[in-house]
């Protein structure tokens, strides 16, 4: 990605999602991209404050426009089950790199493939309890085959 320009710098939405699609380790983004967010998301206070919204549901709205379809990361998920799950087994410290490279392995993109996590309700559903479920068994599977 280039250098911002000093308009992106101010940005709260820009700078917002740019850390929030760094941190969770979104794959694919541009910095075009962020920048279309962040400016949908700027719009879309505009137009909700014009239209009578208070500030805190125009932010909110505001919000759910920059992060559409950036809900949940695979990473996000798989430090989430290895800290639920593994967390006797593997080190806080060593969670990211785990992490990362179960994400790398085949048979876990073969799970996270089969569902949308990226659905607005998915995490409070039990198609996520599922893909949990999945996923704790493939990362066994994967530890014993690696002998880790």
């Amino acid at each position: 990605m280039k250098n911002p320009t000093r308009e992106e710098e101010l940005s709260f939405y820009y700078l917002y999602l740019k850390n929030y699609l760094a941190s969770y380790r979104f794959e694919g983004v541009t910095d075009a991209m962020i920048r279309a967010r962040a400016e949908k998301a700027e719009e879309t206070y505009e137009n909700a404050r014009r239209n009578g919204a208070e500030v805190d549901e125009a932010h909110e709205m505001s919000m759910a426009a920059l992060l559409d379809g950036f809900r949940y990361s695979e990473y996000e998920i798989m430090m989430d089950v290895l800290e639920e799950e593994f967390g006797d087994d593997i080190s806080y410290e060593l969670r990211p790199f785990m992490a990362t490279y179960l994400i790398s392995r085949s048979m876990v993109e073969d799970v996270f493939d089969s569902y949308d996590i990226q659905a607005n309700a998915f995490v409070n559903s039990a198609t996520y309890h599922q893909l949990r479920c999945e996923l704790t068994g493939t990362i066994s599977i994967i530890l014993t085959e690696d002998g880790l």
